[in-house]
């Protein structure tokens, strides 16, 4: 019910993990990113919608829209709350 990947955007020097969560329950989860040097700040954009039929259309544009929001990194590790059917995306800045 969790799928994740990391990649090491070089351009933007940035870390970015992308997560699915695609239970219907809220899931917490730890990431372990101790190795790198990273800002101890980054961001979160979450992409989520009570109902899995929801869709944009002309009249709603913004039905499903991304909420971003601030996270901090402390001792290498972060710690997150996935809601259910969520796709969420960490941007972690490179030092």
């Amino acid at each position: 019910n969790l799928y994740a990947s990391a990649v090491k955007d070089i351009k933007t020097k940035e870390v970015i993990i992308k997560l699915v969560n695609t239970s219907d329950n809220i899931q917490e989860v730890t990431i372990n990113l101790s190795g790198k040097r990273l800002a101890s700040k980054g961001t979160v954009i979450t992409l989520k919608s009570d109902e899995l039929s929801d869709e944009n259309s002309f009249d709603s544009p913004k039905n499903i829209s991304p909420k971003e929001s601030d996270i901090k990194l402390k001792r290498g590790k972060v710690q997150i709350k996935l809601e259910g059917q969520s796709l969420t995306i960490l941007k972690l800045k490179m030092k």
